[in-house]
C-alpha cells in the first residue's frame, strides 16, 4: 500500500512512520501484539493538538486525579510499590513503557482522536480512540494529630501529575466495519468523502493485505515520555 507516502507528504509523519513500522512488521494481531513502539509519539506531538491539551486540561481543572475513586487506586498502587509508609518517596523516573507493565498508573482515560464532524489531523492518523494515563510524585508523610495522647495518621502528599498515552495500532473492526477514509495516493489526497478521485479504505484492506503478504505488525503504542505537570500547590489526603 502506498498510503504512508501520502501521510508523509501531508506531513503526518507520525501516522506515516506507525503505518510503516506496521507494515513492515512479522504478522501479529492485536491482543497478541508484536513489538511496542515507544518512540514515534512524543509529548510535543501531543501537545499540538486541543484534542490532548483540553482532556488534560479538564483533568487538572477538575482535579479528578484526587477524586474518591482515585484516592483509591493511588492507595492500592502505593501498597503494591511498598510506598504506603511514612517517609516513602514516589515519583515517575520510571518509563512510561515499563511503568505500565507494572500497573502502576493511578487513573485513565479515553480521547477520541476524531469525532464525525472533525477534520482528519495528524493525531487521528496517528491515533484512534486512545487511553491517557496518570501518575503522581509526592511522598507519605505521618502527620501529628496530638501528642498528648500521641494520635497520628499517614497522609499522601501529591507535588506532580504526569501523564503518558497508549494505544493499540492495529486494524480490528467491532461490531461494525470501521472505514478509514477516502484517499488518492495520486494527489496524495485525503477526505472523509469519495471525491476527486479518491477511494474509500477500510481495515480489511489492512487485514487481507497482511494475509496476501504475512506482515502486518499489531502493536501497543506509548508516548516516549511524561508530559509532568508540576501542581500549583500541592494536593493531599488521608492514606
Amino acid at each position: 500500500m502506498r498510503i504512508p507516502g501520502v501521510l508523509r507528504a501531508k506531513g503526518m509523519n507520525e501516522a506515516a512512520r506507525l503505518m510503516e513500522n506496521w507494515f513492515i512488521g512479522a504478522p501479529a494481531i492485536a491482543p497478541s501484539y508484536g513489538k511496542s513502539d515507544s518512540s514515534t509519539i512524543t509529548k510535543t506531538f501531543l501537545n499540538g493538538f486541543s484534542k490532548y491539551t483540553d482532556k488534560i486540561d479538564e483533568i487538572l481543572k477538575d482535579k479528578t486525579y484526587i477524586n474518591d475513586a482515585a484516592k483509591n487506586e493511588i492507595r492500592k498502587v502505593l501498597a503494591k510499590r511498598g510506598l504506603n509508609k511514612p517517609g516513602s518517596v514516589f515519583d515517575m523516573s520510571l518509563n512510561p513503557v515499563t511503568f505500565d507493565s507494572k500497573g502502576f498508573s493511578v487513573q485513565r482515560g479515553v480521547i477520541e482522536s476524531a469525532g464525525i464532524a472533525d477534520p482528519i489531523t495528524g493525531l487521528s492518523t496517528a491515533l484512534g480512540a486512545f487511553t491517557v494515563k496518570l501518575g503522581i510524585e509526592g511522598k507519605v508523610i505521618q502527620h501529628i494529630i496530638s501528642t498528648d495522647p500521641l494520635v497520628t495518621k499517614d497522609v499522601v502528599i501529591i507535588d506532580k501529575v504526569g501523564f503518558y498515552i497508549r494505544d493499540s495500532y492495529d486494524f480490528n473492526d467491532g461490531f461494525f466495519p470501521q472505514p478509514l477514509g477516502y484517499w488518492n495516493v495520486c494527489t496524495n489526497d485525503i477526505g472523509k468523502t469519495p471525491r476527486d478521485g479518491r477511494e474509500r479504505v477500510m481495515n480489511k484492506d489492512f487485514r487481507d493485505w497482511r494475509g496476501l503478504n504475512s506482515k502486518g505488525e499489531d502493536a501497543l503504542v506509548f508516548s516516549n515520555d511524561w508530559d509532568i505537570r508540576t501542581l500549583s500547590s500541592s494536593e493531599h489526603f488521608d492514606l
